[in-house]
């Protein structure tokens, strides 16, 4: 009995730690957004496109879309500086299918990000892609900042 009520308290303590998720990464903490082709920038002609858009809520583009739950910081085992963060996502397409993902988010300092979709990756080998990724969403795509 006592170790159920242990086990149960440990759970709920687990529960509560992921609710509260860390801090949004200083490349998103200002409302910053990114996007596979700048034309989408201004918000215009984003109808029925292949580019995707990302912000601090997630990574959207058309009947796609993925919501980020927590952001953790991956530190470099040498020394300790972090280059990389970890975004837990919920995803879905218009198919209504839901997935959760690991996406890597990695900067760089000319105001692109390199993204990384866990999910996809696993797909694509399974499928036997090898540098060709055009059967997935997102594999690994560079994404620019807008400026505006």
């Amino acid at each position: 009995m006592n170790t159920r009520i242990l086990l149960l308290a440990a759970s709920f303590a687990a529960i509560a730690g992921l609710a509260h998720a860390d801090s949004v990464p200083f490349f998103l903490a200002n409302g910053q957004k990114y996007v596979t082709d700048t034309k989408i920038c201004s918000g215009k002609d984003t109808d029925e496109t292949d580019a995707l858009q990302l912000t601090a809520k997630g990574m959207f583009g058309y009947e796609f879309g993925c919501n980020f739950l927590q952001f953790l910081d991956v530190k470099d085992s040498g020394d300790g500086s972090v280059y990389q963060y970890l975004a837990i996502a919920a995803c879905g397409d218009d198919s209504g299918i839901s997935r959760g993902d690991m996406i890597t988010l990695t900067p760089s300092g000319d105001d692109q990000l390199r993204v990384t979709s866990q999910n996809d990756y696993v797909v694509e080998l399974s499928q036997g892609g090898d540098d060709d990724t055009q059967g997935s969403w997102i594999v690994e795509k560079e994404f620019t900042r807008c400026l505006n």
